[in-house]
């Protein structure tokens, strides 16, 4: 064989590597989310505090939370990001460590709105790469 053919060789195996690198990071990528979505259900299956009823305050300082199993205060400027959806809000304090409230938490939507107004007023003023502020 040629070294020509030889190079060509190569670089079809490499190729075929690359694409089958790239097939499986989009799989990966796609399957991520519907794990984690098991993965959360899961883990609110397990923890039956998550199921207990829970009165949200805040003001200008905190955010507060309490249950039969016990009061929670967090400053405002503790939270790195948040993230919700439909049902729930994820509160970070770090990147590892989040805070799970249930929006039926609330006591009205309007209740709701403002807590969401806060939040995202905190993370527009800190900007998105800043932890704390």
């Amino acid at each position: 064989m040629t070294s020509q053919g030889l190079a060509t060789q190569g670089v079809t195996s490499w190729l075929h590597i690359l694409c089958s690198f790239g097939f499986f990071a989009c799989v990966a990528f796609i399957l991520m989310p519907i794990m984690q979505r098991k993965q959360f259900k899961k883990i609110y299956s397990e923890q039956k505090s998550l199921h207990e009823e829970v009165e949200v305050k805040f003001d200008e300082q905190h955010i507060g939370w309490s249950s039969k199993s016990g009061h929670f205060k967090l400053k405002w400027e503790d939270i790195m990001k948040y993230k919700e959806n439909n049902e729930i809000i994820l509160i970070y304090e770090s990147r590892n460590l989040m805070r799970p409230l249930l929006k039926g938490y609330f006591q009205d939507q309007e209740r709701l709105e403002t807590f969401l107004r806060r939040l995202k007023e905190r993370k527009d003023k800190c900007g998105r790469n800043q932890p704390h502020c």
